[in-house]
C-alpha cells in the first residue's frame, strides 16, 4: 500500500516528508528514524527505514502530533509504548479498522463541515454523564 502524502489531525492537513533525518539535538549527525516538527507542522520520516519501521515511526510521529495538539504532555516513553503497542493491536486485528470505521463516511458526509472535517458529536460518548 502506498503511503499518504499527509495526514489530516484535527482539521490539520500534515505532510510526511521522506528524507535522511537528522536532529540538531542529538550527537554527531546521529540518524533518527522520524520527526514531528510542531514548528513547521510536518512529519519527517527516515528514508532508510524498513517498511515496518517506516509505519511504526509514522504512528510514534503522529503520537507526537496529536501529543503537542492537545496538550497532552506525554513523556516519550510514554509514546513509544503507546505507538508500539497500538501498532501491534492493529497488526494483530486487521478486521478492527475495518470495524471501528465502518459507517464512518456515511456519518462523516452528514455530519462534517466546510472543510470535510468530522465534527466530534456528544453522542459517542462511552459513558453516562452524571
Amino acid at each position: 500500500m502506498e503511503r499518504p502524502k499527509s495526514i489530516r489531525l484535527l482539521g490539520v492537513s500534515i505532510p510526511l516528508i521522506v528524507s535522511n533525518c537528522k536532529s540538531e539535538d542529538l550527537e554527531d549527525d546521529e540518524e533518527v528514524f522520524g520527526m514531528w516538527d510542531g514548528n513547521e507542522m510536518v512529519i519527517l520520516l527516515n528514508s532508510e527505514c524498513g517498511e515496518i519501521q517506516e509505519r511504526t515511526t509514522l504512528l510514534h510521529e503522529l503520537l507526537h502530533a496529536i501529543d503537542d495538539f492537545l496538550y497532552l504532555q506525554l513523556k516519550h516513553r510514554e509514546i513509544y509504548s503507546l505507538s508500539q503497542t497500538l501498532y501491534q493491536v492493529l497488526a494483530d486485528n486487521p478486521q478492527l479498522v475495518s470495524y471501528l470505521l465502518a459507517g464512518f463516511s456515511k456519518e462523516r458526509n452528514g455530519d462534517s463541515d466546510s472543510t470535510g472535517s468530522y465534527k466530534i458529536n456528544k453522542s459517542y460518548r462511552c459513558y453516562k454523564d452524571n
